[in-house]
C-alpha cells in the first residue's frame, strides 16, 4: 500500500456498507455542494492522485476507465 503523509491529495471511494482497517479523516476538494465536508474513511477507500497526461489517451469501445463526471467519479 501507498503511504500517505498530511496534506497530500487523494482520491477517495467512499465504501457505505462499513468499515475495514486504518481509518483517516478527510476534506473533500471538490463537492456537488459548497458546504465543505469533513469525514472519516477507511485506508482501502484512498489512493494518491493519477498522474497529470501530457496528452489525451485514445480509448476504445467497451474500455473500463475511471471518469470524473458532475464532480465525482
Amino acid at each position: 500500500m501507498d503511504e500517505f503523509v498530511k496534506g497530500n491529495l487523494v482520491e477517495v471511494c467512499s465504501k457505505e456498507d462499513g468499515f475495514f482497517g486504518s481509518l483517516y479523516k478527510v476534506k473533500y476538494k471538490n463537492l456537488v455542494t459548497e458546504q465543505p465536508l469533513i469525514e472519516t474513511i477507511s485506508a482501502d477507500e484512498i489512493r494518491p492522485m493519477p498522474p497529470k497526461l501530457s496528452q489525451p489517451s485514445m480509448f476504445s469501445r467497451h474500455d473500463k476507465v475511471d471518469a470524473f463526471d458532475l464532480d465525482a467519479w
